[in-house]
C-alpha cells in the first residue's frame, strides 16, 4: 500500500502535466468534521512552511459569486425552512472566504425587485446570475427521505459556460429527533460552503492528506475537481514553452503542492509564465518522479484508486449480505424445535461482522454506507432483545421494559439447613443437590414493576413500554396490594417509598399472580427457554442461591450463618433490618451483594417461598426438593428476613411459614426462571 500511495502522489506531482479530463465531482462528501477542510490545509501548510502559504490575488479581477435559493423539499417546508434562509447561511459562510467577491442577500433584494421579481427561486439558475450580474452561483436543495436529511450544493458557471456545473457536492444527516434536529444542519452548511470555496491547490492538498489517511474516496474525489478546475493543455504547453530557461525566484513560503499549484496558476492569469512555469516543475519534481514515465500514469493511479473504492465497497456489500442472511436465519430458528444455532447466537454472529467493518480503521465508510451499517446493527439488537433474547446459561438476563435482571445460577450442591441451633428440628442439615440450571432476580420485585403488571394483566404484546400512574389499575381483588388510588393496602402513604422500594402487602396468591402474568408474557415474546417459567422460588433454590456457595463434595459441612460468614457485626453492610432500618423498607439493592451479585437475601423484606410449610426437614440427600403438594394449615414458606427483624432472624437458612392468603407490610417477593415443576 506504500508504494502505491507513493506512485499515486508522484502522479498528482505530474497532475499539471496531464490531459484528462473528467466531470464535477459527484462521489458522496466526507462526514462533518470538527475543523473545516480550509482549516486543516492551511495548518498542514503552515506546519510545512513555518508560516502559513497566502497566495490570494486582491479582490480586483476575482469572480462575482451570488446564491441563489434552494429549494426544499415539502415536508421540511412544513418544519419552517425556506430556500431564502438557507441562501442566506451559504452567503454567510462563503464571505468568510477570499476567493470570491459576494453578491449579498441585501443587493439581491434590491435588484429582484427593481425586476419585478418575487424571489430569486422564481428564476432558473441562470436568468438569476444574468440579473444580479454574476460570474457563478451556488444553489442547490435539500430533501428528505425517511429520517435523513441530505443537503446538495451545487456552483454553475453563469456567464462563460452558462448552466455548467463546476462543483457539486452533498451531505447527509439524520433526523433522530424530528424538528430539533435542524439545528445540527449550519455544520453541513459550513463544511459545503467551504468546499465549494476551496481553490484548485487547496482540493490538491485535502486530496494527498486523504490518501495518506487511506480516504480513497475523499482523495478521488479531490483529484477529479483539480482535473476539472485547472487548464491543463495550457499547463502543459507553458511547461514544453519554458524549455531550459532559468527557474524563477518563488516566494520562500510556497511549501506545499497545492500552494505551488494556486501560486502558478494566479502567475499565468497574470502573463508571467516564468514563475507560473517555475511553480508547475517545482510540483512535478517534488515527488518520486522517476518512478513514473508519462502523464498517462496519473490516469492509471486514479483507476487504481477507483478500484480500491470497488474492493471496500464490495466488501461492504458482502459484510451487509451475510449478516442480513444469517438474521434471517436466526428469525427462522425460532420457529424450530432443533437449530444447530440458537437464535441468539445467530444474531451474535451477524453483530460480530458489522461492529468489525465499523471498527476497522481500513473500512474508512462514508456517512451513507456507515448509517446502513448501524441501521442493520439496531435491526438486529431489537429483534434479539425483543424475539430472540432471552435467558441464556452462565449469562445475566434482563427482561426488556421492567429492567428486571436476573442472574444465572448453575446446577451444585449444598448442606441445607444449620447446625448453628441444636434444637431448631427444622433446619437439620442435610444434603440438596440442584441438578438444572435457573435464573433469580437480582433484586425482590418492586412497585414499579408490579405496576407494570398490574396494568397490563394480559401480557400481550401490544402493552405499553412502562408503567403509567394515571391509568387505572385494572386488577383490584383482594389479591391486590394496591388501590385504584394508588394508595398501599399495607404500609401507608401512595407508594411507601418510591417505585424502586420491594412491593410489600402482598399475599403468595397475588405474588404467584405476577410470575403467572410474566410467564405469559414471556412466552408470547418467545424468550423463555423451553421447559421453563417464571415462578416464585423454592426453599431449596433460595437457599442455594443465598449462600452462593456451591459445592461438588458431598462431604462438606454445613454453611455459615450468612451469606459472607458468621459475623454478624457486619450484617449492616449487606441487610436492612431492626437496628439499622429506622422501621422501614429501602429501595432495592443498596446493600452490599452477595458472592453471586443477589441483593437484599437478607433483610429489607421477607420473601415468599413456593413450597408448602410441611414441618422438619428428613435429614436424607434430596434432588431438587419442592416441597410437599399441600399444607394442612395453608401456610407457605418466607425466607430472608425484613427491616423489622432481629440479626438472627436474617440467617441463610432461617424458615418461617405463614397463611399464604396474609398480607404484611414487611412481606414481599423474588422471582427466578425455572424449570416448571
Amino acid at each position: 500500500m506504500k508504494t502505491f500511495q507513493k506512485i499515486f502522489l508522484s502522479c498528482l506531482c505530474l497532475l499539471i502535466c496531464s490531459a484528462a479530463s473528467a466531470g464535477a465531482a459527484d462521489s458522496p462528501p466526507p462526514q462533518p468534521q470538527n475543523k473545516k477542510i480550509s482549516e486543516q490545509i492551511k495548518a498542514e501548510k503552515s506546519s510545512e512552511a513555518g508560516k502559513p502559504a497566502e497566495n490570494k490575488n486582491t479582490d480586483e479581477g476575482k469572480p462575482w459569486i451570488a446564491v441563489h435559493d434552494f429549494s426544499i423539499a415539502p415536508s421540511l417546508a412544513e418544519w419552517g425552512l425556506n430556500g431564502w434562509d438557507i441562501a442566506e447561511k451559504f452567503e454567510n459562510e462563503l464571505t468568510q472566504q477570499s476567493d470570491y467577491r459576494i453578491i449579498t442577500r441585501a443587493k439581491i433584494a434590491k435588484v429582484l425587485k427593481e425586476q419585478k421579481v418575487g424571489s430569486s427561486g422564481a428564476l432558473e439558475a441562470s436568468k438569476f446570475g444574468e440579473i444580479v450580474g454574476a460570474d457563478y452561483i451556488v444553489t442547490g436543495q435539500i430533501d428528505q427521505k425517511g429520517n435523513k436529511l441530505t443537503i446538495i450544493a451545487k456552483m454553475i458557471d453563469v456567464k462563460r459556460e452558462t448552466g455548467k456545473i463546476i462543483k457539486s457536492y452533498d451531505l447527509s444527516m439524520r433526523l433522530l429527533a424530528g424538528k430539533e434536529s435542524l439545528s445540527n444542519m449550519q455544520k453541513l452548511i459550513e463544511i459545503l460552503a467551504d468546499k465549494i470555496s476551496m481553490s484548485p491547490g487547496d482540493l490538491l492538498d485535502h486530496g494527498t492528506l486523504k490518501l495518506k489517511d487511506g480516504h480513497y474516496e475523499e482523495a478521488a474525489e479531490s483529484f477529479r475537481e483539480v482535473q476539472n478546475s485547472i487548464p491543463l493543455d495550457e499547463i502543459k504547453k507553458l511547461i514544453e514553452k519554458s524549455g531550459n530557461e532559468k527557474p524563477a525566484n518563488l516566494p520562500e513560503n510556497l511549501k506545499s503542492n497545492g500552494g505551488l499549484l494556486d501560486y502558478g496558476l494566479g502567475e499565468m492569469k497574470k502573463g508571467n509564465s516564468r514563475e507560473a512555469a517555475t511553480a508547475f516543475l517545482r510540483i512535478k519534481e517534488s515527488g518520486a518522479s522517476g518512478e513514473i514515465r508519462n502523464f498517462l500514469e496519473l490516469h492509471d493511479a486514479l483507476k487504481k484508486v477507483e478500484a480500491k473504492l470497488k474492493e471496500q465497497q464490495e466488501k461492504l456489500k458482502s459484510v451487509i449480505g451475510e449478516a442480513d442472511r444469517l438474521f434471517l436465519q436466526a428469525k427462522a430458528a425460532q420457529d424450530k424445535a432443533e437449530s444447530e444455532m440458537t437464535p441468539a447466537e445467530l444474531c451474535d454472529k451477524a453483530l460480530l461482522l458489522l461492529d468489525s467493518m465499523l471498527a476497522d480503521p481500513k473500512s474508512y465508510l462514508n456517512e451513507d454506507s456507515r448509517d446502513d451499517v448501524e441501521d442493520m446493527i439496531n435491526k438486529i439488537k431489537a429483534f434479539k432483545t425483543n424475539v430472540a433474547g432471552g435467558p441464556v446459561p452462565s449469562k445475566k438476563w434482563m427482561i426488556p421494559d421492567l429492567k428486571m435482571n436476573f442472574a444465572p445460577v448453575a446446577p451444585g450442591f449444598f448442606m441445607m439447613g444449620s447446625d448453628k441451633a441444636p434444637d431448631d428440628a427444622d433446619n437439620k442439615p442435610h444434603p440438596v443437590s440442584i441438578t438444572k440450571p435457573f435464573w433469580i432476580g437480582l433484586c425482590e420485585v418492586t412497585i414499579g414493576q408490579f405496576l407494570y403488571f398490574l396494568q397490563n394483566p394480559n401480557g400481550d404484546g401490544n402493552e405499553p413500554k412502562k408503567a403509567d400512574k394515571d391509568k387505572e389499575i385494572l386488577w383490584t381483588n383482594d389479591y391486590c396490594p394496591i388501590t385504584r388510588e394508588y394508595k398501599m393496602k399495607s404500609g401507608g402513604g401512595d407508594f411507601w417509598g418510591d417505585e424502586n422500594q420491594p412491593i410489600v402487602g402482598i399475599n403468595w396468591k397475588a405474588a404467584d399472580q405476577f410470575c403467572k402474568w410474566l410467564t405469559k408474557r414471556e412466552s408470547l415474546a418467545k424468550r423463555l427457554p423451553d421447559g421453563y417459567e417464571y415462578r416464585l422460588p423454592t426453599e431449596a433454590e433460595w437457599e442455594y442461591a443465598c449462600r452462593a456457595s456451591a459445592s461438588k463434595d458431598k462431604s462438606v459441612p454445613p454453611s455459615t450463618s450468612y451469606c459472607f460468614g458468621d459475623d454478624a457485626g457486619i450484617l449492616s453492610d449487606y441487610a436492612w433490618f431492626k437496628l439499622n432500618s429506622g422501621g422501614r423498607t429501602f429501595p432495592a439493592g443498596k446493600k452490599k451483594p452477595n458472592a453471586w451479585g443477589l441483593y437484599d437475601m437478607h433483610g429489607n423484606v421477607w420473601e415468599w417461598c413456593r413450597d408448602w410449610y410441611d414441618g422438619p426437614y428428613l435429614e436424607i440427600e434430596v434432588k431438587d426438593p419442592k416441597g410437599s403438594d399441600a399444607s394442612t394449615d395453608n401456610l407457605k414458606v418466607l425466607r430472608g428476613g425484613s427491616f423489622m427483624s432481629d440479626a438472627n432472624e436474617l440467617g441463610s437458612s432461617t424458615r418461617y411459614s405463614l397463611d399464604y392468603k396474609t398480607a404484611k407490610k414487611n412481606i414481599g417477593f423474588r422471582i427466578v426462571c425455572g424449570p416448571k415443576l
